[in-house]
């Protein structure tokens, strides 16, 4: 699943989660996203799945909007 947190300015903050989500998994996102493609923002990704920061998380999934989900086969 990908949360939207929100978007200020030029910067929209991401969280993704997954059992399969790791270091690699954000870096091709942040490259696909903030590189590859003509968007009008950046995008600051975090992994969700090993957030430390509780704080964050708790913010994350209070305020934070589901824009994908996919469901594992």
């Amino acid at each position: 699943m990908i949360r939207v947190l929100e978007i200020q300015g030029f910067t929209g903050y991401m969280a993704i989660m997954g059992k399969n989500i790791d270091y690699q998994t954000v870096t091709r996102l942040s490259a696909r996203l903030n590189e590859e493609l003509p968007l009008p923002y950046f995008f600051d990704i975090v992994d969700f799945t090993h957030l430390s920061h509780l704080k964050l998380a708790e913010h994350i999934k209070k305020y934070g909007r589901p824009i994908y989900t996919r469901n594992e086969i």
